[in-house]
């Protein structure tokens, strides 16, 4: 019997290799004094301009042909992405004033030391693999800048502990460097590496999902009375070793806090047990887990999903 599932894959596969074939070459346009690449606006798969980007360019890198400039951005531990460019096309003299208004995927590749980075004002969007896998702790984003990607600043070899937001951002702001809606009522995420103590505002009514996932030095976490939903993987495989949850927590998403190898203690508030969007708990050390609930509570804790999973409760 033929099996078209599978031929169906290796039409897909096939279809993928040809497309990736038929991409245009990524080549940068430009070139400015400092030895910084840009590029245009284009079709990566037609090469024809993009409508609405006419004067426009996307930081694309730095030319790593010249020794000089090599070294001048491995010794690089501030950059300053300029906002407007005086820049001259590689393929000739001609020298053209541009607006700077995206960052390429590999903007910031071959900068070994950099420990912080400015967006200027009128940046629009930052490709969420350019914020992968580099060295650098602190940036600032622009109020221009209206899409975050969350999951950039937790991204693979992620060493961000801050992300500065300006103050005159239309959806966003930050309280030392964790990401918060602008009203203060949604804690959006937490750099994977932040290392101060994270005090959450009172305003605050949700966790986002994965908002902590994988916090490396994040240690004790008191959620405000107020919150009344987590979100899912919020905790996921962090390094929290306590936490408090409020009388008014509702809900927690699945895996919130699952994985969370260094957890000792949990204190929660509710005398009803949050409900807990899966049945299983998995990851956590549980002879060495104790949970505090209010007195008069065990039995409703000892037969709710998820909690009856944990062996030591103490009411208090």
């Amino acid at each position: 019997m033929i099996n078209m599932k599978k031929i169906m894959m290796v039409v897909t596969m096939l279809y993928m290799c040809i497309a990736a074939d038929a991409r245009i070459p990524d080549f940068p346009d430009y070139i400015d004094d400092q030895g910084l690449l840009y590029k245009e606006f284009r079709d990566d798969r037609t090469n024809e301009d993009i409508p609405g980007h006419q004067g426009e360019v996307q930081l694309w890198g730095f030319e790593d042909r010249d020794d000089k400039v090599v070294e001048k951005f491995e010794k690089l531990k501030v950059l300053r992405v300029p906002a407007v460019v005086k820049a001259r096309r590689i393929d000739g003299q001609e020298t053209e004033t541009l607006r700077v208004t995206a960052i390429d995927g590999h903007a910031f590749r071959g900068m070994p030391n950099l420990e912080e980075i400015f967006l200027p004002e009128g940046i629009t969007y930052i490709n969420p693999f350019a914020l992968g896998d580099i060295p650098a702790k602190i940036i600032h984003i622009p109020a221009s800048m209206k899409k975050l990607y969350m999951s950039s600043f937790k991204s693979y070899n992620s060493k961000w502990e801050k992300v500065l937001i300006a103050k005159n951002h239309p959806t966003h702001c930050d309280v030392n460097g964790v990401v918060y809606t602008k009203d203060k009522k949604t804690l959006c995420v937490c750099p994977k590496q932040h290392r101060e103590k994270v005090i959450i505002p009172a305003t605050v009514r949700e966790i986002a999902d994965e908002a902590f996932e994988e916090a490396a030095n994040i240690k004790t976490i008191i959620l405000p009375n107020g919150v009344v939903k987590v979100g899912k993987s919020a905790f996921y495989d962090s390094n929290i070793e306590s936490i408090t949850l409020p009388a008014t927590l509702k809900e927690m998403g699945k895996n919130s806090l699952n994985c969370c190898k260094q957890l000792k203690t949990i204190r929660c508030k509710a005398a009803t047990p949050p409900a807990v969007a899966e049945d299983h708990l998995w990851g956590l050390q549980l002879d060495t887990l104790t949970v505090y609930i209010p007195k008069g509570s065990t039995e409703l804790y000892r037969q709710a999903d998820w909690w009856k999973n944990i062996k030591n409760y103490v009411e208090e």
